[in-house]
């Protein structure tokens, strides 16, 4: 591409959106949790968060590139447990109550409660 005065001028490459792309992993744990990884697509993953489709490879590039990012994200997930499961200036108690919020903000959406209401029916 040629600037104002001639030069060539290369395209600066799209800097991903941290927050969505944060958003999509957030999702993709909470949908991975409850359904399993081999159930799931990319889709279902994207539509919780309202991202199209067509902006997934803005974000992650490919699948393989979006599974590590799983991946690290699972490690930093257990890593922060880790430390906080080791935090000797809280009691046990705090402890446990720390894993839980944390659990209940990674793992609980307003999604996962509907499915359960929906679950706990009886069945006639």
């Amino acid at each position: 591409m040629s600037g104002l005065f001639g030069d060539r001028v290369e395209a600066m490459p799209a800097i991903p959106d941290d927050d969505t792309r944060r958003g999509i992993l957030d999702a993709a744990q909470r949908i991975l949790v409850r359904k399993g990884f081999s159930p799931v697509g990319i889709d279902e993953i994207l539509r919780a968060v309202g991202v199209p489709k067509g902006s997934f490879n803005h974000y992650f590039g490919s699948k393989d590139a979006f599974g590590e990012a799983m991946i690290g994200y699972s490690a930093n997930y257990l890593a922060d447990m880790d430390r906080t499961f080791a935090e000797p200036s809280l009691t046990s108690a705090q402890r446990l109550m720390h894993y839980w919020r944390n659990w209940r903000g990674t793992h609980f959406h307003a999604e996962s409660l509907e499915m359960s209401s929906a679950e706990s029916k009886p069945v006639h």
